[in-house]
């Protein structure tokens, strides 16, 4: 992980177009937290892209933000008041609820119930509406009221508001009604539930959801295809729209090259280059969860190498993986099928001196980033995401001009879609096509999509993406 005094060497830009009374509201906090071997506190990276690509537009702009403390480390710190500042120039405050609470909001209703509705695998969602998933949602929405009351109190009069994320639809109406000074948006950084989907949850859920974004200023989206399928929804169900935007976040080129240009990565690219020396690698880097598809990924390479025979030697399929929701069932049986079908692929199709998977489950950010120096080939193949940024990142560092095999389902395929080989996710014919075509490219391809792609990684950098975002805040009438 990146600690933030390093991270912070790039100068954080002066925004004169983002409001001085700016906050941002997340379940998650924007740096990671621990105590070292002498029990001081670091702070590092946050998982995932929407928290480090918000920190580093707001760095330095005196900006609130407002995350639920996850853990005993942040409960512990929520009440110091020195919290507030353990991010330069942004006020971060940490907000305590009963933990049952916070388990019910996150596991069972947003992560168990919203995330798979969102990405249209209502299959593996836990909804069965009985009391127990009743009670879950009643703290779902006491979760939201929570969030509503600290913003309450902290908001000046006529402050901007962003909220972020399906962890918080129902903020909005509390703010409207006690705060109706308040210029708010929502930005959802998933995809969003089809009418088809949403019909399979019980009305007065899809009512409430649906009325609770309706009660923004303004709702955004990384794709017009999520909008739309937000303004479908709304239609469907007889909810009055509100503003409706679309911005594409894109990431911080100039803070990536910075966080890529250190001994460790050096030393971590002169290590994969000796584990995989004369072999090619098909790269994949995800966090671990149903929706990033990595199972199909697997199988399209069994195929690959079933048609191919030189590929069980020449190639590796080097996939990187960081764990995400441990505590959910269906996350811990998708790990464990993973490393089910990795074992037998390797099985099959490996010798003593090479196994033609190799798949590793860690934090390490800095392998990631070697990593993306060297592929050949990057897979990225989610079912739906509502952007993904590595699809943007890896070819910014990557030095071999790998070619990008990139799913129709990702929201960064609007984007990228004319330098990449696209592929419907749920085909696994097709992606093993892909990864034999990308395999097989000549430079005259690859060169000028690969440049391509650093080109446009950095279109609305994240400062940008924000500006414009809250430029859509109004208050709700």
């Amino acid at each position: 992980m990146v600690p933030m005094d390093d991270a912070e060497r790039v100068p954080a830009e002066q925004r004169s177009d983002l409001p001085d009374d700016l906050i941002i509201v997340s379940h998650r906090g924007p740096v990671s937290l621990a105590r070292d071997e002498r029990g001081d506190l670091v702070t590092g990276k946050a998982p995932g892209g929407l928290a480090p690509s918000l920190l580093r537009a707001i760095t330095g702009t005196g900006a609130t933000w407002i995350a639920c403390a996850s853990g005993a480390l942040e409960r512990e710190l929520a009440a110091d008041e020195a919290v507030s500042t353990l991010v330069k120039g942004v006020e971060l405050r940490f907000l305590v609820m009963d933990e049952e609470c916070v388990r019910d909001a996150y596991e069972t209703i947003a992560s168990s119930t919203l995330w798979f509705f969102h990405h249209s695998m209502t299959d593996i969602a836990t909804v069965d509406f009985d009391e127990r998933w009743r009670r879950a949602f009643a703290h779902f929405r006491q979760y939201n009221a929570a969030f509503a009351a600290e913003i309450v109190r902290l908001a000046r009069p006529g402050a901007t508001v962003m909220v972020n994320d399906y962890h918080l639809p129902l903020v909005a109406k509390v703010l409207r009604a006690e705060r109706p000074d308040l210029r708010t948006l929502h930005f959802t950084h998933t995809p969003f539930a089809t009418p088809a989907d949403l019909e399979l949850l019980s009305r007065d859920v899809v009512d409430e959801l649906l009325e609770g974004m309706a009660a923004y200023g303004a709702c955004g989206f990384h794709t017009d295809r999520w909008a739309a399928s937000f303004k479908e929804s709304l239609d469907h169900f007889g909810v009055s729209a509100p503003e409706i935007f679309t911005c594409p976040l894109g990431i911080d080129v100039a803070q990536l090259r910075l966080e890529d240009a250190t001994p460790g990565v050096e030393l971590r690219e002169q290590q994969l280059k000796r584990r995989f020396s004369g072999r090619r690698i098909v790269l994949r880097s995800d966090r671990l969860e149903p929706t990033k598809n990595i199972l199909r990924g697997f199988e399209a390479y069994a195929e690959l190498l079933e048609r191919r025979l030189e590929y069980r030697t020449e190639v590796v399929f080097y996939a990187r993986a960081y764990a995400s929701r441990t505590e959910l069932a269906q996350y811990r049986d998708y790990r464990a099928a993973i490393e089910r079908l990795v074992g037998k692929i390797n099985g099959r199709y490996g010798t003593e001196g090479h196994q033609p998977i190799v798949f590793e489950v860690d934090q390490d950010y800095e392998t990631s980033l070697a990593a993306y120096r060297l592929y050949d080939v990057l897979l990225v193949n989610p079912l739906l995401d509502g952007m993904n940024l590595v699809a943007k990142e890896a070819p910014v560092l990557n030095t071999r001009d790998g070619a990008v095999i990139l799913s129709t389902g990702a929201g960064a395929y609007a984007q990228l879609h004319d330098a990449v080989i696209g592929i419907d996710p749920f085909n696994v014919d097709m992606t093993a096509d892909a990864l034999e075509e990308a395999l097989t490219l000549p430079s005259e391809w690859r060169v000028p999509r690969a440049r391509a792609l650093k080109a446009r990684a950095g279109e609305f950098a994240p400062s940008e993406w924000l500006a414009r975002c809250v430029s859509y805040a109004r208050t709700a009438v």
